[in-house]
C-alpha cells in the first residue's frame, strides 16, 4: 500500500506515531516539522520536534 500524502495545510507540526518495524507496535506519539520529515526521509533516521523544557 503506498503512503498517503501528508496534508500540512498551514500547520507547522504534524503528529507522528513511531512503530516497531517487526511487530507494528506503537512506541510513541510525537510531533514532526516539515524539515524534520524531509531529514527523516533523506537520512533514514528520525528527526522529531521538541519544545522548550
Amino acid at each position: 500500500m503506498p503512503p498517503l500524502p501528508l496534508k500540512w495545510d498551514g500547520f507547522e507540526y504534524l503528529p507522528v506515531v513511531l512503530q516497531d518495524a517487526s511487530t507494528g507496535r506503537a512506541l510513541m506519539i510525537q510531533y514532526m516539522t516539515r524539515e524534520g520529515f524531509e531529514l527523516t526521509v533523506k537520512d533514514r533516521s528520525t528527526w522529531l520536534w521538541s519544545g522548550p523544557r
